[in-house]
């Protein structure tokens, strides 16, 4: 019962700092509002409903039975707003509800329905003469949509595993897994209830990743953005000094005032995302990419050798090139991108370096013009 306690204080900390940020202006993050909301919820009425079992109060009775129609109605909620978050975590923030999470919907208002009638059927509980809860014999259908949440993405993770970082992958795999365990444990022994103070672990583990994206990333392109890109250089600064040397790249998306001009800032905002995915994609893993600044972006490779990364210019402005030829865009994309190898044995502050690839950037820039 502490535990459910300390959970619920975690939560409504978490909740006061959702409330009191930038989160709720994106859907996801409203989506786990609604997540953090549910298991709040419940825990509250399982600690509710454990408080009045077993009360010889008539009262009691009625309130037993009352907080667990209403526990199981909420409870396949966390599922409901983790599967749909889930879906735009691996896909985007305008992605449509997918058919797996309306189906899931269909059957939580009909769980909710059985969850009513179960005082009278016994259906999935039911409370004797002496106020003693007992589960009933369907009780395993809620047990079933609960495991939706770690079914249904360990089923679709694999398949997106190239689409996302191996941050978020590992989020989106753990957050199931913990109250998965903590459910197979409860499902066993009624008296071991830990399934939600164990999700409150998986949020808290969520909310920690939604922090880290709101302070480090852009919010157009989910890049890193400035304040991440200039402590990332910093690190590689005072690597570097242990021979750990590194090359920077500087882009800047030619036409970009055009562009705004021309389409309006809606098309220039896909174009710095369009930008942003090309980029990636045309990057190793352990590449370090980010927004510098408008249509700037850097781009930190490890190691020094030139032929590489002379290559990795070619490829970037061929992926802008083969972009431009499919013309499925009212727009067209071109890259001017300088390149400077830092040097291990010439210290250099990070202003003096940001300056130098900038400067590079715009010879590529003058030469192209």
């Amino acid at each position: 019962m502490g535990v459910d306690y300390f959970a619920i204080c975690v939560l409504l900390v978490i909740l006061f700092s959702i409330i009191n940020s930038a989160y709720l202006i994106v859907r996801s993050h409203k989506v786990f509002l609604g997540l953090v909301l549910s298991i709040l919820l419940l825990l509250v009425l399982e600690i509710v409903t454990r408080k009045v079992n077993g009360l010889s109060y008539e009262w009691a009775f009625y309130l037993n039975n009352v907080s667990n129609v209403l526990l199981y109605i909420v409870n396949p909620f966390p599922t409901l707003f983790w599967l749909f978050y889930f879906h735009i975590q691996i896909h985007d923030e305008e992605s449509k509800m997918p058919g797996y999470v309306r189906f899931f919907i269909f059957l939580v208002i009909i769980h909710a329905f059985l969850a009513i009638l179960s005082p009278f059927w016994g259906i999935f509980f039911h409370v004797d003469r002496f106020n003693i809860y007992h589960r009933g014999q369907y009780y395993f259908i809620t047990a079933i949509l609960d495991n939706c949440s770690i079914l249904i993405p360990l089923l679709i993770l694999p398949f997106h595993r190239r689409e996302i970082s191996a941050f978020r992958f590992f989020i989106l795999l753990i957050f199931p897994l913990i109250p998965g365990i903590a459910g197979i444990i409860q499902i066993i022994d009624y008296n071991l209830t830990t399934i939600w103070s164990s999700t409150t672990l998986s949020i808290l583990l969520v909310f920690v990743n939604l922090q880290n994206r709101l302070v480090n990333q852009d919010h157009l392109t989910g890049l890193a953005n400035r304040r991440q890109i200039d402590h990332y250089l910093s690190t590689r600064i005072r690597e570097a000094a242990c021979g750990e040397s590194f090359s920077l790249l500087m882009i800047d998306l030619d036409g970009f005032k055009k562009i705004n001009d021309q389409f309006g800032h809606v098309v220039g905002d896909e174009a710095l995302e369009t930008t942003a995915a090309i980029i990636s994609s045309t990057l190793r893993k352990d590449d370090f990419v980010g927004r510098y600044a408008g249509d700037e972006f850097i781009i930190v490779l490890s190691g020094v050798d030139k032929e590489s990364v002379e290559a990795t210019v070619n490829r970037l402005k061929k992926a802008a090139e083969n972009f431009n030829l499919h013309g499925e865009k009212v727009y067209g994309l071109k890259f001017s991108i300088g390149y400077y190898i830092y040097d291990s044995g010439n210290p250099e502050t990070l202003k003096e370096l940001t300056d130098k690839i900038d400067a590079h950037m715009y010879l590529d820039k003058r030469s192209c013009s």
